[in-house]
């Protein structure tokens, strides 16, 4: 049995030796410094970026804000004006206007015919006639439709009849009557007043007063006054004369 014990170590031996493939490493040779570990456990911050936060749209029915009450902000504030009040119908310098034009217009069947060409005459009837030289109208027809834009159909046939003989028309021209009675030399200055109707009906009254004077003194001294109202007032849409006569 003795003679075994050899044999025995030596297959030992050669089994340690078969399973050894590398050398062992030693704990101190393997182990990791406290500060690798240190890193090598906490991991590296990684860069992120701030999110931007998204808008959310207000509610249709969320109300609008309320005007800043700042003085900044009630300096820029313009008052509303009320619009200008406007006349009841034409304006006090609109019918001194139209009296004036119809004042003129009347004269010309009372005191003189208007401008006249007297290089262009005409006889009739026994009657002298002069062509009408007024821009404002070259027939008959023109100047009716002029009276009847200052007075009422009634007036204009007062003053331009149909048959009439103090304007008449020859060859597509108009011809008046070359002559009148002039001016009253009994009558002085004219004043003339705008009255209108309490209630604003459409109609005014044309108030005029002419001084009365005494022709035989040597500076024709006043005597006295006469007063005349006439009656403008809107007919048919239009502002017209619908009481006049002449006032000297």
């Amino acid at each position: 049995m003795k003679r075994w014990i050899p044999v025995l170590a030596l297959a030992l031996c050669l089994a340690g030796c078969a399973g050894r493939t590398e050398p062992a490493v030693s704990p101190e040779a393997t182990a990791v410094p406290p500060s690798a570990q240190a890193s090598a456990a906490v991991p590296a911050p990684v860069p992120t970026s701030t999110p931007t936060p998204a808008l959310t749209p207000a509610p249709a029915d969320t109300p609008a804000p309320e005007p800043s009450s700042t003085p900044e902000a009630q300096q820029t504030q313009q008052p509303t004006q009320d619009p200008a009040p406007t006349p009841d119908g034409p304006t006090d310098e609109e019918v001194l206007e139209a009296y004036s034009r119809a004042e003129e217009a009347w004269n010309w069947f009372t005191i003189a015919p208007p401008a006249l060409d007297h290089t262009d005459t005409l006889e009739q009837d026994g009657r002298s006639y002069c062509r009408v030289n007024d821009p404002r109208f070259s027939t008959l027809v023109d100047l009716r439709g002029y009276l009847k834009g200052l007075f009422s159909d009634s007036l204009v046939e007062e003053l331009l009849p149909i048959d009439g003989v103090q304007f008449i028309e020859a060859d597509g021209a108009l011809y008046a009557v070359d002559g009148g009675r002039g001016a009253d030399l009994t009558k002085g200055a004219e004043t003339v007043q705008i009255l209108r109707a309490e209630d604003g009906a459409g109609r005014i009254t044309v108030r005029v007063t002419v001084e009365i004077l005494d022709p035989e003194t040597e500076d024709h001294a006043v005597t006295g006054e006469e007063t005349f109202d006439f009656t403008y007032e809107q007919v048919g849409g239009k502002w017209i004369f619908t009481t006049f006569s002449a006032v000297r």
